[in-house]
């Protein structure tokens, strides 16, 4: 026993901590996960309508820049 805990008890308290800080980190990249999904169907021209002009000009960019490395590929 140290202070009152026996060794048992530290032991239980170590993984809770653990899983806490896993299911945090699987919380982290689900949002990652989702937000990469809407910006990819965002550039496959799916729900668009909810984009504003500045995101649609910020797409076209990328879109043509993303055109212009696979011509220079072929």
């Amino acid at each position: 026993h140290t202070k009152g805990t026996s060794a048992n008890e530290k032991t239980v308290e170590q993984p809770a901590a653990g899983v806490q800080m896993c299911r945090s980190e699987a919380t982290a990249l689900k949002h990652k996960i989702d937000a990469i999904e809407a910006y990819q169907r965002k550039l496959s021209g799916e729900g668009l309508g909810s984009c504003s002009a500045h995101e649609l000009q910020e797409l076209e960019l990328q879109l043509e820049k993303s055109l212009s490395c696979i011509r220079q590929k072929k």
